[in-house]
């Protein structure tokens, strides 16, 4: 296809017929999708159900009915050879302790009660200030470490066998 200026000496019909002949050539290519489309015109458009043998499970799970029709998961559990002893699991045991945790919360207690009293018996100003800053430090700590969070990211977890 070759695209000429129009100059004085080309008419108007003549450009007509390369516009004509331009748009026959765009009819010819088509994209592969439209022409799929054109060949699959006697298809039916839709899919159908054709109902056949159920298939056997091939995992180790398959969905099966209970006692009253409710659906429910079954477990295939593969065969073991006859001659295998069965297997012994042991029993492993998890414990938690929190005993640091708490010795440490016990002696924040135990010094915020200090200071407490400290801060009823004391007449200097300075030291009252300076002791009632060291209670709310000590409070907030304890606000910080006295809840269940605290306990279970400092607990000490030990595994035995």
């Amino acid at each position: 296809m070759t695209i000429q200026p129009i100059t004085s000496s080309t008419t108007a019909a003549a450009a007509e017929n390369q516009r004509v002949s331009e748009a026959k050539e765009a009819q010819n290519i088509r994209p592969a999708y439209v022409q799929k489309i054109e060949e699959n015109k006697g298809a039916p458009k839709y899919d159908r159900y054709e109902p056949g043998q159920p298939e056997q499970s091939i995992g180790l799970y398959k969905m099966g009915q209970d006692e009253e029709g409710n659906p429910k998961l079954e477990f295939d559990a593969p065969k073991a050879p006859e001659n295998a002893a069965p297997e012994q699991k042991k029993e492993e045991q998890c414990i938690t302790n929190t005993d640091r945790v708490d010795r440490e919360i016990e002696a924040l207690k135990k010094q915020g009660e200090q200071l407490e009293k400290q801060l009823k018996t004391e007449q200097d100003p300075q030291k009252a200030k300076r002791l009632k800053q060291m209670l709310t430090q000590v409070q907030q700590e304890l606000g910080m470490k006295d809840n269940d969070s605290y306990r279970k990211q400092n607990a000490q977890v030990t595994y035995k066998n």
